[in-house]
This record gives structure tokens, sequence and C-alpha cells, in this order.
């Protein structure tokens, strides 16, 4: 599906790199997991399988040495995960902004002036009035395949 406007494309990127994102972050989870599961059974004495050692890329060695090893190995997943949640906070809001509607900035109504002329005197009188872009939703209009996509991110 090709993108008809640029906030389309816009939004179609930024899902895109949020899915990645997402991926990422979970596979990062589960790498630290193990780790803390690991670091925890070598704490109370007990040798990692040679399997357990595999999604990490370690061969089995001396329990001191493994234990260094998979500190280092934590502290860097851990700073990846940090940095990973932080540029998807980003990529979500980026996101909430390209759907937002630019005439009423999301809020689905607009403020108007009129000027009244009558008894000599000129007076402005503000009113509402719904967004003429949006119809009132604050959201910018976008395509089905856009609304699904959105639909399916883990956002909320």
């Amino acid at each position: 599906m090709k993108p008809t406007t640029q906030a389309e494309e816009d939004a179609l990127r930024t899902i895109r790199e949020i899915q990645d994102l997402i991926s990422t972050i979970e596979k990062l989870r589960t790498e630290t997991e193990i780790i803390d599961r690991l670091i925890h059974d070598l704490n109370q004495g007990y040798a990692p399988k040679e399997q357990d050692l595999k999604p990490l890329d370690l061969t089995p060695q001396p329990l001191t040495l493994l234990k260094l090893r998979l500190r280092g190995i934590q502290e860097t997943k851990k700073a990846a995960l940090f940095e990973h949640e932080s540029k998807f906070r980003d990529k979500k809001e980026l996101l909430e902004d390209i759907m937002r509607c630019p005439v009423c900035r999301g809020h689905g109504i607009t403020m108007k002036r009129v000027y009244d002329r009558s008894d000599g005197r000129i007076t402005t009188i503000a009113k509402t009035e719904i967004c003429c872009q949006c119809g009132g939703t604050g959201r910018r209009e976008m395509s089905d395949y856009i609304k699904d996509l959105m639909r399916l991110l883990p956002i909320n």
C-alpha cells in the first residue's frame, strides 16, 4: 500500500520503526531475563548448562569468570534496553503528533472571532466551532491500512 500524503508516509515510516523497536525490546528483555536467571543460579552455586549459555554466545568456563562476563553482558543489555525503550517513547509521541489534526491541534474544535459592531461599539465575540478538517475527532484522516497498522501496535 503506497501512502497518498506526506502525513501517511510519515505515519507508515514511524509505525515500521516502532514495530522494529518493539521486536528489539522484546529480544533484549528475554536476553536480560536469561542473564538474570543465570547469575542467580551461579550465586546459588549451580553451574549453567551449555544450552543455557549458547543463546548468549558463551561457552562453559570457570564460574567466577563466567559470572564476570555475564555481569558485563547484563549491563550492556540493560543499557541497550533503556536506550531502545527511550526511542520507543519518542517514536510513540511522534506518531501521536503525526495523527493529530493540524488545524485544531487535536482538540476537535476551533475558535473563531466574530466582531459585533452594533450599538456604535466593536465587540469581539469568541465562538467555538467543530473543526472543519477533522470533523471534531481531533485526528488526521488516514487510510484504512494505516489505521489497521495503528490498531495492531501495543502502544496504549
